[in-house]
C-alpha cells in the first residue's frame, strides 16, 4: 500500500523530503508569543494521549485490549479514511476523489478487490448536531480499522491550519470517557489520534503541506488556510513535530503553486506541480 501512496501523492504534489526533527518536544516548547496558559492546555493533551497509548499498547500485549474479530473482516474490502481540515484542502481532496482514487479503484478491481473512500464532507447531514458529528467521525474510523484488520488505510493532509475546535459542552460524554485527551482538541487532531497514533499504524500516510503558498494567496482569504487564534497555532505546531517524530517514513512535505486570485472562488485556483 506505501507504493499505492506514492502513487496518490505523484498525482497531485511535488515530493520534498522532510526536513529531520532535531528538536527536543517532549516538552511543548513554541514561540514566546504563546503563555503558560496556552501551553499548559496543549501539554495536558500530550500527556493524556501518551498516557492512553501506552495502557493501549500493555493491554495488547497482554492479551486483554480488544482486537479485531475476524469473522466482521471484509478481506476484499481497502477502506481508506481522508482526514484534514476543509476549506483550505478543497482542491487537494476532489484531485483525490475525481482522479487518484478511480485510479486506484480500478487497480484494485483487477486484483479482485474493493477500494471504499470514506470522505465525511459529503457523508454528514447539515442539520447533524456537533456531538452526532463528532460521534459519526470516530465511528467511521473505527470501521476503517475493523475492515483493515486493526491498521486503518488513513491519509491526513495537513497544512496551516488545526481546525474546528468544538466546545466541552459539544462534546459528547461518550467521547469524554473513552478518550482522556479529546477536550481542548480539534476534530482533524481526533482523527489523527485515532487513525494513526492509536495504535501506530504503519498504514498512515500524511501529507505535509509548505507554508510558502500562504505567500501567495491575498490577504482576504488567508483565513481559510491558517489559524490566527494562539492555542490552534500552539496546538498544530505541536502536533506537526509529533508526527514527524513518531511517523517519519510515513510523512510526505508536499508543495502546491497558485495562480493569480480572482475576487471569489480562491480555492478553485489552485494549481498543484505535477
Amino acid at each position: 500500500m506505501y507504493r499505492a501512496y506514492r502513487q496518490l501523492a505523484k498525482q497531485f504534489t511535488s515530493i520534498v523530503l522532510p526536513k529531520k526533527e532535531t528538536e527536543d518536544d517532549e516538552e511543548i516548547d513554541g514561540d514566546c508569543e504563546f503563555d503558560d496558559s496556552t501551553r499548559s492546555v496543549v501539554k495536558k493533551v500530550w500527556v493524556e494521549v501518551a498516557k492512553q497509548c501506552h495502557d493501549r499498547e500493555n493491554s495488547l500485549s497482554s492479551g486483554d485490549g480488544s482486537s479485531v474479530d475476524k469473522e466482521m473482516l471484509d478481506w476484499n474490502t481497502i477502506r481508506v479514511f481522508v482526514s484534514s481540515t476543509f476549506t483550505d484542502f478543497f482542491n487537494e481532496r476532489e484531485v483525490l476523489v475525481k482522479k487518484v482514487f478511480p485510479e486506484l479503484r480500478e487497480w484494485c478491481n483487477d486484483r479482485g478487490l474493493k477500494l471504499l473512500e470514506c470522505d465525511l464532507r459529503w457523508g454528514i447531514p447539515k442539520d447533524t448536531s456537533t456531538a452526532d458529528t463528532i460521534l459519526v467521525c470516530l465511528d467511521e474510523i473505527d470501521r476503517c480499522r475493523v475492515i483493515n484488520k486493526g491498521q486503518p488505510f488513513f491519509i491526513n493532509l495537513v497544512g496551516e491550519r488545526y481546525g474546528w475546535m468544538p466546545s466541552v459542552n459539544e462534546t459528547p460524554d461518550e467521547a469524554k470517557e473513552k478518550y482522556s485527551w479529546i477536550e481542548d482538541t480539534s476534530i482533524t487532531f481526533m482523527e489523527i489520534m485515532l487513525g494513526a497514533f492509536r495504535d501506530n499504524n504503519p498504514n498512515a500516510a500524511f501529507f505535509m503541506r509548505e507554508g510558502t503558498l500562504l505567500n501567495d494567496i491575498p490577504e482576504s482569504f488567508q483565513s481559510r488556510f491558517k489559524d490566527n487564534e494562539l492555542l490552534a497555532r500552539l496546538h498544530l505546531q505541536t502536533m506537526k513535530k509529533k508526527i514527524v517524530k513518531r511517523f517519519p517514513d510515513q510523512v510526505l512535505a508536499t508543495a502546491a503553486s497558485s495562480n493569480k486570485f480572482p475576487v471569489l472562488q480562491v480555492e478553485n485556483r489552485l494549481s498543484f506541480q505535477n
